[in-house]
């Protein structure tokens, strides 16, 4: 009768919401897979971050939790890092019981290390001693030791300290020795300043 009405209109509801939610990362992982294609990935950021914004008021709390984590991730593409910084301390304020409080923390992580200077250092090195603390996996914790080098070298161009240079060759050298394919993507990172190679030569 009614209920079982009732019912199904709310399931209806609740298929075409995940529906819609799927399609915004569908959106964002395009344009993460296409990163040649600039006007493209813009326009599939963009509705991605429209199609996230719609779920914020979801009763659902894991669905607003989730979108707000999508929409910082889309926001973070297209430079909008204020806006995407709120949205993951945003899901951050869940606590660290919330499945998605790590991929947040990480997203934020990528995000203040890509601005460098000292309060990039010091989120990646806060990241990474909670990481451990929190016994995340060793592949995760290399993550976050390739952001905190990202964190040190960004304004390598205009020249590092000495000691900032031995920080970042003790952690460079650190994370090759997880296997070849930490190294080759710490071979991908040193090559672009000039200065560490040096510094890995000595």
């Amino acid at each position: 009768g009614r209920t079982g009405s009732g019912r199904a209109a709310r399931e209806d509801r609740g298929f075409a919401l995940a529906a819609a939610g799927q399609l915004a990362w569908l959106h964002y992982r395009s344009a993460m897979l296409h990163p040649d294609k600039e006007a493209q990935r813009k326009t599939w950021l963009q509705k991605s971050v429209r199609e996230f914004s719609e779920f914020i008021a979801a009763q659902d709390e894991k669905m607003r939790l989730e979108s707000y984590l999508g929409r910082a991730m889309a926001q973070r593409e297209l430079g909008e890092r204020e806006e995407a910084a709120a949205d993951l301390d945003l899901v951050l304020a869940a606590g660290k019981s919330s499945p998605l409080y790590w991929p947040a923390r990480l997203a934020l992580g990528e995000l203040r290390a890509s601005q460098g200077g000292a309060a990039g250092i010091a989120e990646t090195q806060r990241l990474l001693a909670d990481a451990q603390a929190g016994g995340l996996p060793a592949d995760t914790l290399n993550q976050i030791r390739l952001m905190r080098l990202d964190a040190m070298l960004v304004g390598a161009d205009k020249g590092l300290s000495d000691a900032a240079l031995r920080d970042a060759a003790a952690l460079a050298a650190q994370i090759s020795k997880s296997g070849p394919s930490w190294s080759n993507r710490v071979t991908d990172v040193v090559l672009a300043v000039p200065q560490l190679i040096l510094a890995l030569a000595l």
